[in-house]
Protein backbone atom coordinates (compact mmCIF):
# COMPACT_ATOMS: atom_id res chain seq x y z
CA UNK A 1 0.00 0.00 0.00
CA UNK A 2 1.87 3.24 -1.04
CA UNK A 3 1.81 6.03 1.46
CA UNK A 4 -0.96 8.01 -0.45
CA UNK A 5 -3.64 5.09 0.02
CA UNK A 6 -2.73 4.81 4.27
CA UNK A 7 -5.83 5.28 5.74
CA UNK A 8 -3.74 7.72 7.93
CA UNK A 9 -0.81 10.04 6.74
CA UNK A 10 -0.60 12.09 10.01
CA UNK A 11 -2.65 11.80 13.33
CA UNK A 12 -2.61 14.61 15.78
CA UNK A 13 -4.36 14.61 19.94
CA UNK A 14 -5.45 17.85 20.89
CA UNK A 15 -7.30 16.40 23.32
CA UNK A 16 -8.19 12.90 25.06
CA UNK A 17 -7.45 11.37 28.42
CA UNK A 18 -3.90 12.41 29.87
CA UNK A 19 -2.88 13.77 26.49
CA UNK A 20 -2.58 17.05 24.74
CA UNK A 21 -0.73 18.50 21.43
CA UNK A 22 0.75 14.58 20.61
CA UNK A 23 1.28 14.90 17.25
CA UNK A 24 2.19 11.62 14.77
CA UNK A 25 3.32 13.02 11.39
CA UNK A 26 4.45 10.66 8.46
CA UNK A 27 2.59 7.24 9.28
CA UNK A 28 3.94 4.10 7.87
CA UNK A 29 1.84 1.03 7.21
CA UNK A 30 3.31 -0.13 10.62
CA UNK A 31 3.74 2.58 13.25
CA UNK A 32 4.95 0.98 16.55
CA UNK A 33 5.03 2.79 19.96
CA UNK A 34 7.44 2.63 22.48
CA UNK A 35 8.26 4.23 25.74
CA UNK A 36 7.94 3.67 29.52
CA UNK A 37 4.98 2.83 31.36
CA UNK A 38 2.25 5.56 31.90
CA UNK A 39 3.53 7.69 28.64
CA UNK A 40 0.48 6.97 26.97
CA UNK A 41 1.17 4.44 24.42
CA UNK A 42 -2.50 2.84 25.10
CA UNK A 43 -4.00 6.52 24.65
CA UNK A 44 -3.06 6.34 21.60
CA UNK A 45 -4.20 3.56 20.43
CA UNK A 46 -7.51 4.52 21.93
CA UNK A 47 -7.48 8.17 20.25
CA UNK A 48 -7.39 6.32 16.98
CA UNK A 49 -9.76 4.05 17.32
CA UNK A 50 -12.16 7.01 19.33
CA UNK A 51 -11.02 9.37 15.71
CA UNK A 52 -12.30 6.28 13.32
CA UNK A 53 -15.55 5.87 14.43
CA UNK A 54 -16.28 8.53 16.67
CA UNK A 55 -20.41 8.45 15.99
CA UNK A 56 -20.65 4.54 17.09
CA UNK A 57 -21.81 4.37 20.78
CA UNK A 58 -19.87 0.64 20.93
CA UNK A 59 -16.71 2.97 20.33
CA UNK A 60 -17.70 4.70 23.76
CA UNK A 61 -18.67 1.95 25.38
CA UNK A 62 -15.48 -0.32 23.99
CA UNK A 63 -12.66 2.41 25.19
CA UNK A 64 -14.30 2.18 29.21
CA UNK A 65 -14.50 -1.39 28.93
CA UNK A 66 -11.23 -1.79 27.79
CA UNK A 67 -9.91 -0.24 30.91
CA UNK A 68 -12.07 -2.54 33.67
CA UNK A 69 -12.67 -6.23 32.63
CA UNK A 70 -15.67 -6.34 35.50
CA UNK A 71 -18.91 -5.03 35.69
CA UNK A 72 -17.57 -1.42 36.33
CA UNK A 73 -18.43 -0.57 33.03
CA UNK A 74 -22.41 -1.08 34.02
CA UNK A 75 -22.20 0.28 37.30
CA UNK A 76 -20.34 3.41 37.15
CA UNK A 77 -20.74 4.40 33.51
CA UNK A 78 -20.47 7.86 33.49
CA UNK A 79 -17.26 8.01 35.49
CA UNK A 80 -15.89 5.90 32.76
CA UNK A 81 -17.07 8.17 29.94
CA UNK A 82 -15.43 11.25 31.75
CA UNK A 83 -12.59 9.83 32.62
CA UNK A 84 -12.22 9.76 28.55
CA UNK A 85 -11.62 13.23 28.37
CA UNK A 86 -8.64 15.32 29.55
CA UNK A 87 -9.73 15.93 33.31
CA UNK A 88 -9.01 19.22 35.28
CA UNK A 89 -9.86 18.56 38.70
CA UNK A 90 -12.74 16.88 40.96
CA UNK A 91 -15.21 20.02 40.92
CA UNK A 92 -14.23 20.74 37.06
CA UNK A 93 -16.27 19.64 33.89
CA UNK A 94 -13.78 17.78 31.88
CA UNK A 95 -12.27 19.78 28.74
CA UNK A 96 -13.23 19.24 25.45
CA UNK A 97 -11.26 15.91 23.99
CA UNK A 98 -10.15 17.08 19.91
CA UNK A 99 -8.74 15.06 17.15
CA UNK A 100 -7.75 15.33 13.53
CA UNK A 101 -5.93 13.46 10.86
CA UNK A 102 -4.71 13.70 7.31
CA UNK A 103 -5.59 10.31 5.51
CA UNK A 104 -6.34 8.69 1.88
CA UNK A 105 -9.77 10.60 1.75
CA UNK A 106 -8.46 13.66 3.20
CA UNK A 107 -8.83 15.44 6.30
CA UNK A 108 -11.07 14.58 9.22
CA UNK A 109 -11.68 16.52 12.32
CA UNK A 110 -13.55 15.59 15.50
CA UNK A 111 -14.17 17.64 18.96
CA UNK A 112 -16.52 16.92 21.36
CA UNK A 113 -17.73 17.93 25.02
CA UNK A 114 -19.50 16.06 27.91
CA UNK A 115 -22.16 17.32 30.12
CA UNK A 116 -24.49 15.79 32.82
CA UNK A 117 -28.39 15.94 32.98
CA UNK A 118 -31.34 14.12 34.75
CA UNK A 119 -33.68 12.54 33.18
CA UNK A 120 -37.16 11.15 34.43
CA UNK A 121 -39.19 8.80 32.42
CA UNK A 122 -42.77 9.39 31.57
CA UNK A 123 -44.85 7.42 34.24
CA UNK A 124 -42.13 6.38 36.20
CA UNK A 125 -40.60 8.11 39.35
CA UNK A 126 -37.23 7.62 38.73
CA UNK A 127 -34.37 9.94 38.15
CA UNK A 128 -31.39 8.66 35.50
CA UNK A 129 -28.40 10.17 34.98
CA UNK A 130 -27.72 11.06 31.91
CA UNK A 131 -24.13 12.01 30.12
CA UNK A 132 -24.52 13.81 26.64
CA UNK A 133 -21.67 13.40 24.57
CA UNK A 134 -21.84 16.67 22.03
CA UNK A 135 -19.44 17.23 19.24
CA UNK A 136 -19.15 18.04 15.65
CA UNK A 137 -17.22 15.93 12.97
CA UNK A 138 -15.94 17.14 10.08
CA UNK A 139 -14.02 15.87 6.89
CA UNK A 140 -14.57 12.27 5.30
CA UNK A 141 -17.46 10.22 6.50
CA UNK A 142 -17.63 6.39 6.59
CA UNK A 143 -20.74 4.01 7.02
CA UNK A 144 -20.51 4.32 10.78
CA UNK A 145 -20.95 8.01 10.43
CA UNK A 146 -23.83 7.71 7.96
CA UNK A 147 -25.85 4.74 9.87
CA UNK A 148 -29.24 5.58 12.03
CA UNK A 149 -29.88 4.59 15.71
CA UNK A 150 -32.68 4.92 17.41
CA UNK A 151 -33.39 7.90 19.35
CA UNK A 152 -35.13 5.52 21.81
CA UNK A 153 -32.44 3.08 22.48
CA UNK A 154 -29.80 3.67 25.14
CA UNK A 155 -27.41 4.74 23.86
CA UNK A 156 -29.35 7.37 21.57
CA UNK A 157 -27.74 8.84 18.82
CA UNK A 158 -28.37 12.21 16.54
CA UNK A 159 -25.85 12.87 13.49
CA UNK A 160 -26.56 15.60 11.16
CA UNK A 161 -23.41 15.46 8.65
CA UNK A 162 -24.75 18.66 7.26
CA UNK A 163 -23.74 20.55 10.40
CA UNK A 164 -21.60 18.14 11.11
CA UNK A 165 -23.21 18.16 14.80
CA UNK A 166 -23.52 14.76 16.89
CA UNK A 167 -24.53 13.94 20.05
CA UNK A 168 -24.62 10.91 21.95
CA UNK A 169 -26.88 9.93 24.99
CA UNK A 170 -25.72 7.87 27.18
CA UNK A 171 -28.43 6.64 30.61
CA UNK A 172 -28.19 4.52 33.48
CA UNK A 173 -29.38 1.24 32.66
CA UNK A 174 -29.47 -1.80 30.52
CA UNK A 175 -27.08 -0.51 26.85
CA UNK A 176 -28.49 -1.66 23.86
CA UNK A 177 -27.61 -0.70 20.41
CA UNK A 178 -26.46 -2.36 17.31
CA UNK A 179 -23.31 -0.90 15.92
CA UNK A 180 -22.79 -1.21 12.07
CA UNK A 181 -19.35 -1.66 10.50
CA UNK A 182 -17.54 0.89 9.21
CA UNK A 183 -16.43 1.10 5.31
CA UNK A 184 -12.63 1.89 7.19
CA UNK A 185 -12.69 -0.43 9.55
CA UNK A 186 -10.47 -0.53 12.82
CA UNK A 187 -9.81 -3.22 15.10
CA UNK A 188 -8.34 -3.60 18.36
CA UNK A 189 -6.16 -6.46 19.62
CA UNK A 190 -5.60 -6.24 23.39
CA UNK A 191 -2.98 -7.94 24.97
CA UNK A 192 -3.80 -10.83 27.46
CA UNK A 193 -7.49 -10.35 26.23
CA UNK A 194 -9.74 -13.72 26.06
CA UNK A 195 -12.94 -12.29 24.91
CA UNK A 196 -12.25 -12.22 21.55
CA UNK A 197 -12.18 -15.27 21.22
CA UNK A 198 -15.65 -15.61 18.77
CA UNK A 199 -13.99 -12.82 16.78
CA UNK A 200 -11.02 -15.05 15.99
CA UNK A 201 -13.58 -18.10 14.99
CA UNK A 202 -15.24 -15.12 13.10
CA UNK A 203 -12.49 -14.02 11.27
CA UNK A 204 -10.80 -17.37 10.78
CA UNK A 205 -14.61 -18.68 9.31
CA UNK A 206 -14.81 -16.06 6.58
CA UNK A 207 -11.41 -16.20 5.23
CA UNK A 208 -11.62 -19.81 4.80
CA UNK A 209 -14.95 -19.74 3.18
CA UNK A 210 -14.36 -16.39 0.50
CA UNK A 211 -11.36 -18.49 -0.68
CA UNK A 212 -8.71 -16.22 0.02
CA UNK A 213 -6.11 -18.19 0.87
CA UNK A 214 -5.06 -16.75 3.90
CA UNK A 215 -2.88 -19.78 5.69
CA UNK A 216 -3.40 -19.84 9.20
CA UNK A 217 -2.00 -22.84 9.83
CA UNK A 218 1.12 -22.05 8.81
CA UNK A 219 0.86 -18.74 11.26
CA UNK A 220 0.28 -21.43 14.07
CA UNK A 221 3.47 -23.71 13.01
CA UNK A 222 5.67 -20.59 12.75
CA UNK A 223 4.89 -20.83 16.88
CA UNK A 224 4.38 -24.48 17.26
CA UNK A 225 5.26 -26.83 14.52
CA UNK A 226 3.27 -30.35 16.21
CA UNK A 227 0.21 -28.33 14.83
CA UNK A 228 -1.01 -30.31 11.33
CA UNK A 229 -4.43 -28.97 11.24
CA UNK A 230 -7.10 -25.94 12.49
CA UNK A 231 -10.75 -26.14 12.28
CA UNK A 232 -13.51 -24.43 13.97
CA UNK A 233 -16.18 -27.49 15.86
CA UNK A 234 -19.11 -26.74 17.76
CA UNK A 235 -19.53 -29.58 20.93
CA UNK A 236 -21.40 -27.78 23.44
CA UNK A 237 -24.03 -25.06 23.66
CA UNK A 238 -21.26 -22.53 24.66
CA UNK A 239 -21.42 -22.29 20.37
CA UNK A 240 -17.93 -22.80 18.09
CA UNK A 241 -14.76 -22.72 18.83
CA UNK A 242 -11.28 -22.96 17.25
CA UNK A 243 -9.38 -26.85 17.22
CA UNK A 244 -5.67 -27.63 16.91
CA UNK A 245 -4.64 -31.12 15.80
CA UNK A 246 -1.42 -32.88 15.95
CA UNK A 247 0.37 -35.85 14.58
CA UNK A 248 -0.16 -37.53 17.57
CA UNK A 249 -3.62 -36.84 19.23
CA UNK A 250 -7.42 -35.56 19.11
CA UNK A 251 -8.15 -31.90 18.09
CA UNK A 252 -7.76 -29.86 21.12
CA UNK A 253 -9.02 -26.56 21.93
CA UNK A 254 -6.65 -24.14 21.26
CA UNK A 255 -7.14 -22.29 24.09
CA UNK A 256 -5.28 -25.24 25.75
CA UNK A 257 -2.48 -24.69 23.52
CA UNK A 258 0.52 -21.69 24.77
CA UNK A 259 -0.89 -17.95 24.79
CA UNK A 260 2.42 -17.30 22.13
CA UNK A 261 -0.06 -19.46 19.49
CA UNK A 262 -2.98 -17.72 20.69
CA UNK A 263 -1.59 -14.48 20.14
CA UNK A 264 -0.09 -14.79 17.12
CA UNK A 265 -3.38 -15.88 15.64
CA UNK A 266 -5.11 -13.41 17.29
CA UNK A 267 -3.35 -10.48 15.52
CA UNK A 268 -3.65 -12.70 12.29
CA UNK A 269 -7.35 -12.99 12.39
CA UNK A 270 -7.78 -9.33 13.07
CA UNK A 271 -5.30 -8.01 10.26
CA UNK A 272 -7.27 -10.45 8.25
CA UNK A 273 -11.03 -8.80 9.45
CA UNK A 274 -9.55 -5.09 8.91
CA UNK A 275 -9.50 -5.37 5.27
CA UNK A 276 -8.65 -1.67 4.16
CA UNK A 277 -8.80 -0.45 7.38
CA UNK A 278 -6.87 -0.32 10.50
CA UNK A 279 -5.33 -2.82 13.20
CA UNK A 280 -4.40 -1.65 16.86
CA UNK A 281 -2.50 -4.35 18.75
CA UNK A 282 -1.19 -3.07 21.95
CA UNK A 283 1.97 -5.06 23.57
CA UNK A 284 1.79 -6.76 20.11
CA UNK A 285 4.79 -9.05 21.29
CA UNK A 286 2.92 -10.71 24.07
CA UNK A 287 3.59 -14.21 25.18
CA UNK A 288 5.61 -14.35 21.93
CA UNK A 289 9.25 -16.21 22.03
CA UNK A 290 11.43 -13.88 20.33
CA UNK A 291 12.46 -17.53 18.15
CA UNK A 292 9.30 -17.17 16.60
CA UNK A 293 8.97 -13.34 16.70
CA UNK A 294 10.53 -12.67 13.53
CA UNK A 295 8.83 -15.25 11.32
CA UNK A 296 5.29 -14.47 12.99
CA UNK A 297 6.14 -10.53 12.00
CA UNK A 298 6.92 -11.47 8.38
CA UNK A 299 3.77 -13.40 8.45
CA UNK A 300 1.33 -10.37 10.02
CA UNK A 301 2.83 -8.12 7.87
CA UNK A 302 2.95 -10.15 4.46
CA UNK A 303 -1.61 -10.63 5.23
CA UNK A 304 -1.32 -6.48 6.13
CA UNK A 305 -0.48 -6.36 2.80
CA UNK A 306 -2.27 -8.26 1.37
CA UNK A 307 -5.57 -7.14 2.99
CA UNK A 308 -4.33 -3.18 3.11
CA UNK A 309 -4.37 -2.77 6.63
CA UNK A 310 -2.44 -0.06 8.54
CA UNK A 311 -1.09 -1.09 12.01
CA UNK A 312 -0.59 0.46 14.83
CA UNK A 313 1.58 -1.44 17.76
CA UNK A 314 2.81 -0.75 21.27
CA UNK A 315 5.72 -2.67 22.87
CA UNK A 316 8.33 -2.60 25.54
CA UNK A 317 11.04 -5.24 24.02
CA UNK A 318 13.96 -4.37 22.06
CA UNK A 319 13.81 -7.82 20.33
CA UNK A 320 10.53 -6.42 19.28
CA UNK A 321 11.38 -3.73 17.88
CA UNK A 322 14.64 -5.67 16.26
CA UNK A 323 11.84 -8.07 15.12
CA UNK A 324 9.90 -6.06 13.03
CA UNK A 325 13.00 -4.35 11.08
CA UNK A 326 13.71 -7.65 10.29
CA UNK A 327 10.42 -8.48 9.10
CA UNK A 328 10.41 -4.76 6.34
CA UNK A 329 13.52 -6.06 5.16
CA UNK A 330 12.96 -5.09 1.40
CA UNK A 331 10.34 -3.28 2.13
CA UNK A 332 11.61 0.46 2.56
CA UNK A 333 9.50 3.11 4.16
CA UNK A 334 6.94 0.71 5.77
CA UNK A 335 8.41 1.40 9.68
CA UNK A 336 7.67 4.19 11.59
CA UNK A 337 8.90 4.23 15.05
CA UNK A 338 7.93 7.10 17.72
CA UNK A 339 9.30 7.44 21.26
CA UNK A 340 6.73 8.85 23.82
CA UNK A 341 8.48 10.53 26.41
CA UNK A 342 6.93 12.17 29.58
CA UNK A 343 8.15 16.04 29.72
CA UNK A 344 7.63 18.99 32.22
CA UNK A 345 5.12 20.12 29.42
CA UNK A 346 3.65 16.88 28.92
CA UNK A 347 3.53 13.95 26.42
CA UNK A 348 5.88 14.12 23.12
CA UNK A 349 6.68 11.95 20.73
CA UNK A 350 9.54 11.89 18.77
CA UNK A 351 9.34 9.96 15.01
CA UNK A 352 12.02 7.48 13.77
CA UNK A 353 12.04 6.71 9.99
CA UNK A 354 13.42 3.52 9.40
CA UNK A 355 16.82 4.09 7.59
CA UNK A 356 17.02 6.05 11.33
CA UNK A 357 15.67 3.31 13.42
CA UNK A 358 17.85 0.23 11.68
CA UNK A 359 21.19 2.69 12.25
CA UNK A 360 20.22 3.28 16.05
CA UNK A 361 19.74 -0.13 16.85
CA UNK A 362 21.85 -2.19 13.71
CA UNK A 363 24.81 0.11 14.00
CA UNK A 364 24.75 2.18 17.76
CA UNK A 365 22.73 -0.72 19.65
CA UNK A 366 21.56 1.97 21.20
CA UNK A 367 18.04 2.07 23.58
CA UNK A 368 15.21 3.31 22.23
CA UNK A 369 12.69 2.11 24.58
Amino acid sequence: MPASSLPLHEFTIGAFRGLSGVRLPGLGRVNVLVGENDTGKSSVLEAVRLHLAPTDPGTWIDLCRRRRRDDYIVLRLHASLRLLFPVRGPDTPPSPIRLSSEGDKGSRVFTASLATEKSVSLGATTVKDVSVIAGTLTGSATNVDLASYSKESNPSRNVDLDSGRVELRFSDGELHWHPPLPDAPVVWVRAHESSDASAVVNSFSRTQLSGQGTDFLRLVQLVDPRVTNLQVLALNEFGPELFASTEDGEPIPLSHFGDGLWQGLRVGTAIAAGRGGVVLVDEFDAALHYSALVDVCRWWLDAARRFDVQLFLTTHSLEAVDALLASVEGHPGELVAFRLDRTDSGIVARRFDQPTLRDIRHEGGLELR
